[in-house]
């Protein structure tokens, strides 16, 4: 009972350590001169990178307001690492914003945030002009999609199809009505739970862009267009490009939101068959951004009964725990957990 004991009080005292694969870590902001007016600049870059990669584009203008002194106290803790690029001493900020604190601050300015990162995103962009369509080769799109990333690439991790002789015959078959081409049929070999067929149709004057995309297994669908305005056709595809990613990003983010006004409980039981189960357990909880935090409310035997705080739906939060390597299982109404 005092090794259980001693385990709980090294939990209390550890805390909810931040990962650094946390949404909640920005890196690699440099800084031009180590000063206090520089190193504030640095800061005010990390929380537009950290905003615009977790809020929808009219929250991220919401919070871009707020001042040196409020993101100071929304930082956990940071480090300053030097090093040399191109023979130049160079030091860049790595930083680690405090989540509680956060969640604090974006609850009262009543905005949400997406806890995606580093999602892996199956595209299959199909460019057609006048009769002539392209699919794999000579696709613009295709060949220069995963180029100038911006801020999807923390984020998104686009998958691109390899080249499929029966997709290309099936595409094909839908010349004349292109807009009826289903995801499901094209993308069939892979996983479609986050996935999307972009119809890029170039007119004269115009790109017309339709995307059919399924995100977190919801259908979504969403058509704009884009005006050449005599520019350069390079400039005007890269431009297409672009604004296709900021679209699907947006898109994925507003079907990802927590909404940070109704917290709620997760209340189970772990089944501990060593000394190590429950520390091992801490330290997946600790990689978890849903979780608030969690605490040990009783040891009987082999059980520990744990309550966890977190955000999002129930079926969510239990998918990440599986994914980190948690067997989760409801018995009699009762939540069970162990390692796998």
């Amino acid at each position: 009972m005092k090794i259980y004991l001693y385990i709980i009080i090294l939990i209390l005292l550890c805390g909810n350590v931040l990962s650094s694969e946390s949404i909640f870590n920005v890196n690699n902001i440099k800084i031009e001169k180590n000063d206090t007016q520089t190193l504030e600049n640095s800061f005010k870059k990390a929380f537009e990178k950290f905003s615009q990669r977790v809020l929808l584009e009219e929250d991220s203008r919401i919070v871009s307001k707020i001042n040196s002194n409020q993101i100071k106290n929304l930082i956990s803790h940071y480090q300053i690492v030097n090093k040399k690029e191109n023979n130049k001493d160079v030091a860049t900020l790595n930083l680690f914003f405090d989540k509680k604190k956060i969640n604090e601050f974006f609850l009262k300015k009543n905005v949400s945030y997406s806890d995606l990162f580093n999602l892996d995103f199956v595209i299959m962009p199909v460019h057609q002009i006048k009769d002539d369509i392209y699919i794999y080769n000579k696709n613009f799109f295709y060949d220069n999609w995963v180029l100038n990333n911006q801020n999807n690439s923390e984020v998104l991790q686009y998958v691109m199809p390899i080249e499929n002789i029966e997709n290309i015959r099936l595409i094909k078959n839908y010349k004349d009505n292109l807009e009826d081409l289903k995801l499901e049929e094209v993308l069939k070999d892979y996983d479609l739970k986050n996935s999307a067929l972009i119809l890029i149709f170039e007119r004269e004057n115009e790109f017309k862009v339709f995307i059919k995309s399924i995100v977190s297994n919801k259908k979504v669908n969403y058509n704009f267009s884009i005006n050449k305005r005599n520019q350069n056709n390079l400039v005007t595809k890269n431009k297409v490009i672009i604004e296709i990613k900021n679209k699907i990003l947006e898109i994925s983010k507003s079907q990802n939101l927590i909404d940070l006004s109704t917290p709620a409980f997760f209340n189970s039981k772990l089944k501990i068959n060593n000394l190590n189960n429950l520390m091992n357990v801490q330290k997946i909880l600790d990689q978890i951004d849903l979780i608030e935090y969690f605490s040990v409310e009783e040891i009987i035997n082999k059980e520990v009964k744990l309550k966890i705080k977190y955000y999002g739906r129930i079926d969510k939060i239990i998918k990440v725990l599986e994914e980190k390597g948690l067997s989760i299982k409801n018995i009699n109404n009762s939540w069970l957990i162990e390692l796998t």
